[in-house]
């Protein structure tokens, strides 16, 4: 390979901080990935990442099996190494806390007392770091030398060599039956291959296009290891999303592109998203950095008032993401079922975007329009849980507004309020049975009255705002407002009763709403 992470070999080596003594080293350091660093001091059961340098002072461990117990659960979690520092560099490390290291071949060292760890901590992220930047532009490279011998209508033999040559490792690629399509060195004939000759190679990805498996991808054992070959994992799309070129011509780069973040995205939104150092690096190789502050915007697709069918979604969704394209919107965005979804900058406008949208737009449809659910940022929170409230506040927009308006968590609070009431049948019942006098009158009378107080409750029991939204004198919505007093046995100057009506006619306009019954 031409670059190399940042190992555990590198780690003991570093001069600024060398140890003062290694009481075990794992075999072939330089093998060994570390891709993280803390300082711990107590009980670390689920705390330690796999492939951490852990630090620590042991001014805990009052006993011997605690001490054990505790470097036990750090190599469980996965840590490469740990380094003691003792005050005045006394050997504080008890013989079965060797024992068990050198049983396990788990890297034990000692550090001077007067190393400061943030000083070490600094030192080791900011190498990992660099080393991970000269990886990413490594393969970046190596994934434009690929892209360059596809439009130069170079063949699949030397695109594989290009691999190779990257890797410094033999590279076969099979069809989906194991016959030999490629192979970097020699010829490998036409035939199936056999069990004993693919011993001969790491099975490193399958090729896949549209759910189909369109190849395997090998690579030597000769200078890679089992353990490199899962480092590469994560780097995977530089070499096989440039190779299915080969299995596709038309439009492939943009399309294969799209389609991953299509996924992405969908995987964000949908809780799929695994949240692990591959997952996040490959964001990163699609152009999509993901530590930073995000919210979501989601707009429930319409044409005119009516929502559109799954066949109009069919036929017309690339054209939908072409035209968002043309907005200007984010690069995380897709369109899904009913939805467009877009997770934007924390300090980006969303109402810009939505303006935006409507221009480019108008001339694929005029009729074309949204209603918009926009979240909160995701400060402490996953993609999935800021898209989830994105789109309830789409769907309640949707509902009581209708497309070409927005909502926000705020006006929504009313709804999640009370959506375990919806759900309860003697929530239901007890707000019918008080509004039942109201309800079983008159239908014209019902639905004025229903209107009045809406009106009147919009407008914060204000008689005066109110008789002026409904053109009424005030003496005559007095009257009309001690009408429904009397039906309902309240007074609207105490407030807990006036209150109690608002929310029964809340929870029955949203109960009988078909509509919020299908959120």
């Amino acid at each position: 390979m031409n670059e190399a992470f940042f190992s555990l070999k590198d780690l003991i080596e570093m001069k600024e901080y060398a140890p003062t003594r290694i009481f075990s080293l794992a075999p072939n350091p330089e093998q060994i990935e570390v891709r993280h660093v803390t300082s711990i001091e107590r009980a670390t059961k689920g705390f330690i990442r796999r492939g951490e340098y852990v630090l620590t002072t042991a001014v805990y461990w009052t006993t011997e099996e605690k001490f054990l117990q505790f470097v036990k659960e750090i190599y469980l979690g996965g840590a490469v190494a740990i380094a003691f520092s003792f005050m005045e560099n006394a050997d504080g490390v008890p013989e079965s806390v060797k024992e068990f290291a050198r049983e396990r071949q788990f890297t034990l060292i000692q550090l001077p007392w007067q190393y400061r760890f943030a000083d070490i901590i600094a030192d080791v992220l900011k190498r990992i770091e660099r080393q991970q930047r000269q990886i990413i532009e490594s393969w970046n490279e190596l994934q434009n030398e690929l892209l360059t011998a596809y439009l130069h209508h170079s063949t699949l033999h030397a695109a594989v060599r290009i691999i190779a040559k990257h890797l410094h490792e033999a590279v076969l690629l099979t069809d989906p039956q194991r016959r030999p399509l490629a192979l970097s060195a020699g010829s490998p004939g036409a035939e199936p291959l056999s069990p004993e000759r693919l011993a001969d190679f790491h099975y490193f990805s399958a090729l896949t296009q549209k759910n189909l498996v369109l190849g395997h991808l090998y690579l030597g054992k000769q200078q890679l290891t089992a353990q490199q070959i899962e480092t590469l994992k994560p780097f995977s799309s530089s070499i096989l999303v440039p190779i299915l070129l080969w299995f596709d011509r038309e439009d492939i780069i943009q399309s294969t592109r799209t389609s991953l973040i299509d996924d992405l995205i969908w995987e964000l939104a949908g809780g799929g998203f695994g949240y692990r150092e591959e997952d996040f690096t490959r964001a990163r190789m699609l152009g999509l950095h993901l530590n930073h502050l995000y919210k979501c915007v989601v707009g429930y697709v319409c044409i005119g008032k009516e929502d559109v069918s799954d066949v109009w979604l069919d036929e017309n969704a690339d054209k939908l993401k072409q035209h968002l394209i043309q907005a200007r919107w984010s690069a995380l965005m897709t369109v899904q079922n009913h939805y467009i979804i877009a997770f934007i900058g924390g300090d980006e406008d969303p109402y810009a975007y939505m303006r935006n949208f409507l221009a480019a737009a108008a001339a694929f449809d005029p009729n074309l329009g949204c209603a918009w659910g926009v979240s909160n940022d995701n400060a402490g929170k996953t993609f999935e849980a800021i898209y989830r409230e994105a789109k309830l506040c789409a769907n309640v927009c949707r509902v009581e507004q209708g497309p070409g308006h927005a909502y926000s968590p705020a006006d929504t609070a009313i709804y999640r309020m009370l959506l375990p009431a919806l759900k309860s049948a003697e929530a239901s019942r007890n707000a019918e049975e008080f509004l039942a006098p109201l309800l079983e009158t008159g239908e014209d009378k019902r639905t004025e009255m229903l209107h009045i107080l809406n009106c009147y409750f919009k407008n914060n029991f204000n008689v005066c705002e109110t008789a002026r939204e409904l053109y009424y004198n005030r003496q005559t919505l007095r009257y009309k407002l001690k009408k429904a007093e009397d039906l309902l046995g309240i007074s609207f100057q105490k407030h807990e009763q006036a209150l109690y009506t608002e929310l029964c006619m809340r929870l029955c306009g949203f109960r009988s709403n078909d509509a919020f019954n299908r959120l």
